[in-house]
């Protein structure tokens, strides 16, 4: 290990390596307050680097990340993001990949499955499957880009359905007695109107700014949706 001590009592680790394309790099990282703690980073960062399984689950989902990230939408990616941060790095990311077996994730589903909302529903069967495809999105690019064999994944259970619930909409003549009940002058009416006959999402609503309203040509300018992403408003532009 290369960590050295400095003249302020902390250590410093600093090192050359190569990365997985051959490339020769330098990294250094000051300001641990052990020799351990810098030696550790050293050996952390190295089989990051070098794409080895030996590492763990959550350090290899920033280099997952970091190969993916730009094939996927934005709100792609941020949900994904959460979903890992939430629902897998809490359960799995301590576990070096070569070590994570087909009975791991199944203890991971079984978790999934019996987790219930603060209002004590179960995740839905189409949730469900959105999770379980994102965990299987990691061992997927980690057997086929960094030799991770076998795929834990391969022979677990699958989780979920595509089937969602059945979608209910308002009739032309159910709408027009709701929205005679509404305040014609208050914003509530305008965003209900918007909503039905527009055919908006309740984020691409919310997302509208005036300069997306042309009045000359009557039409309406979709380009963003707006957005919460753990407990942050986040406007995500449309593809």
């Amino acid at each position: 290990m290369t960590a050295r001590r400095e003249k302020n009592g902390t250590y410093t680790s600093q090192f050359w390596y190569e990365d997985i394309y051959g490339k020769r790099r330098h990294k250094c990282k000051r300001g641990f307050a052990t020799e351990e703690e810098a030696d550790a980073f050293e050996e952390a960062f190295l089989r990051k680097a070098r794409g080895s399984m030996e590492m763990k689950l959550a350090d290899f989902v920033d280099v997952y990340l970091e190969d993916v990230k730009a094939d996927l939408r934005e709100c792609t990616l941020r949900t994904r993001l959460y979903i890992i941060n939430d629902k897998i790095i809490p359960e799995l990311g301590c576990k070096r990949m070569k070590d994570i077996e087909t009975v791991d994730i199944i203890q991971w589903q079984n978790k999934m499955l019996s987790h219930r909302r603060p209002n004590g529903s179960p995740y839905s069967e189409t949730y469900l499957r959105t999770i379980n495809s994102a965990l299987g999105a990691i061992f997927s690019h980690a057997a086929a880009y960094y030799d991770l064999s076998p795929n834990p994944m391969a022979k677990a259970p699958g989780l979920g359905s595509k089937k969602t619930r059945e979608m209910k909409f308002w009739t032309k003549d159910q709408y027009l007695r709701f929205s005679e009940e509404l305040d014609v002058e208050g914003v509530l009416f305008y965003a209900f109107e918007v909503l039905y006959w527009l055919g908006l999402r309740v984020g691409e609503l919310l997302a509208l700014v005036p300069e997306d309203i042309n009045f000359k040509s009557s039409k309406l300018h979709v380009g963003h949706s707006f957005q919460r992403f753990n407990g942050r408003d986040v406007m995500l532009a449309l593809m």
